[in-house]
């Protein structure tokens, strides 16, 4: 898989989803890979960017896209099942705001595409039966630097480590100057590329 600008933007493209462009204008970019065992940091978070005539990209290869066993195996929050972002690009889907009231992350703001899961095992199952359409929290946070996911997600995005959420976040605070607010994000599986 290449993980560079104009890869990622031709991949954008060729799915006919909006890649932002012009000074600060932020793409945000999770990749699932093709491992169906959860718990592990296994997937991508790509940004994308254009600052001072410069293109611009940050990857975070310790990020999840999945949620964690604990939600998947021990504590369903939700009878139908432990949500599982389904792959697409939502407009507008994030803001800045506190995740679970705790720390500054990106808050869902708008509906999203979710799989539900309710099996109880390791294996991410993506029915489309199960499909849901709704606002559930799924947030982009850290997780706390943990070596597994854990508790850590529920169905969210979500970066191990502090220091690479820190960073997003002050690259998307220069652009909210710009262009407001609300953040899109995209999530693309390996298989795109």
């Amino acid at each position: 898989m290449e993980l560079t600008y104009d890869n990622i933007k031709k991949v954008m493209k060729s799915k006919g989803y909006k890649f932002f462009e012009g000074n600060l204008n932020i793409n945000r970019i999770g990749i699932r890979t093709t491992q169906k065992a959860t718990n592990n940091f296994d997937d991508y978070f790509v940004l994308l960017w254009e600052e001072d005539g410069k293109q611009n990209i940050f990857i975070d290869k310790n990020f999840t896209t999945d949620p964690g066993l604990y939600y998947l195996q021990k504590e369903l929050l939700n009878p139908s099942g432990c949500a599982i972002l389904a792959p697409g690009q939502y407009l507008g889907l994030h803001i800045i705001g506190l995740h679970r009231g705790q720390y500054e992350a990106f808050v869902q703001n708008k509906a999203c595409t979710i799989y539900r899961d309710r099996n109880l095992d390791n294996v991410l199952d993506c029915n489309p039966a199960s499909i849901a359409i709704g606002v559930y929290g799924i947030n982009q946070h850290h997780g706390y630097d943990s070596l597994r996911v854990n508790k850590n997600s529920a169905g969210c995005q979500v970066h191990r480590y502090k220091k690479d959420l820190a960073f997003v976040l002050k690259i998307a605070k220069k652009s909210a100057k710009i262009y407001g607010r609300s953040f899109t994000y995209t999530l693309l599986e390996e298989k795109d590329f």
